[in-house]
């Protein structure tokens, strides 16, 4: 897999989607041949920060954040590079963090 879909995988599960990347075309036919598919599921995105009567969307929120930092040194790992996607849903981001920020995360 190419370092730009481990990015954009990596990103769209900080953003609460499930992720496959598939070879849609034999390797005969195009090098290119390979496919980012990516499904929102439940409750994946955050909104507001957790309360003691949400134990689910805290933990939710907890193993998101963990992502966030996982592609936050994937990021670093590879000199910062910010792939356009990030640029789209950065709102989105922005979001999440504060959304962990407010919930001391």
């Amino acid at each position: 897999m190419s370092t730009l879909f481990s990015h954009h995988t990596q990103l769209l599960r900080v953003l609460g989607y499930k992720t496959d990347v598939v070879e849609f075309t034999s390797t005969e036919h195009t090098p290119r041949n390979l496919l980012l598919r990516a499904v929102r599921i439940e409750g994946g995105r955050a909104s507001g920060p957790a309360t003691a009567g949400s134990a689910s969307r805290a933990r939710g929120l907890k193993q998101r954040g963990q992502l966030l930092q996982q592609y936050d040194n994937l990021k670093a790992f590879w000199g910062g590079v910010t792939p356009r996607l990030e640029e789209l849903l950065a709102p989105q981001l922005r979001q999440l963090r504060d959304d962990l920020a407010a919930a001391g995360m």
